[in-house]
């Protein structure tokens, strides 16, 4: 038990109240006020501490963040400790984290994400050497001489 916890408080006031003191009240001795005025000291001077860090992280914070293109942001509070997450709309995939938190140096952990085009086109859906061309989330297949269907997975009727 250091000076400053809080039990070495509770001792500091057992020892002036003293319940059962009442009938004959003694004085602290020198030694005694002394080791007590120290302990209180040490006390204080840690809650200050404490306190003026406190006050310094709630006066830092980190710089706005924006939504990304074609993406929602949550969160609205830039200060120490603070989280803003991110999403993208339907078609779109995020890329680099999905929340980040405001540090105490005044700055975001990892990069500001972005959101990136699911490319339908990328999962290679026609068949048979037909050739994927992309549009606004979706896709359409040019089918070789000799084959149809929307992915060219028949072969024509001759």
């Amino acid at each position: 038990m250091g000076p400053g916890s809080p039990r070495a408080l509770v001792l500091l006031l057992l020892l002036l109240a003293r319940p059962g003191a009442r009938a004959s009240q003694s004085c602290l001795n020198k030694q005694q006020l002394l080791t007590t005025i120290r302990q209180l000291q040490q006390l204080l001077k840690g809650q200050e501490t404490r306190f003026a860090e406190g006050i310094r992280n709630m006066k830092i914070s980190c710089p706005a963040l924006d939504a990304p293109p074609d993406g929602k942001k949550f969160g609205s509070k830039y200060l120490v400790d603070h989280e803003v997450h991110f999403t993208c709309n339907p078609g779109f995939r995020l890329v680099g984290p999905s929340s980040v938190v405001c540090l105490a140096n005044g700055t975001w952990t990892g990069e500001k994400p972005h959101c990136r085009d699911i490319r339908a086109c990328s999962s290679q859906p026609c068949h048979n050497g037909g050739t994927c061309v992309e549009g606004v989330h979706q896709y359409r297949c040019i089918c070789p001489p000799g084959r149809t269907g929307n992915r060219c997975q028949h072969q024509t009727q001759a």
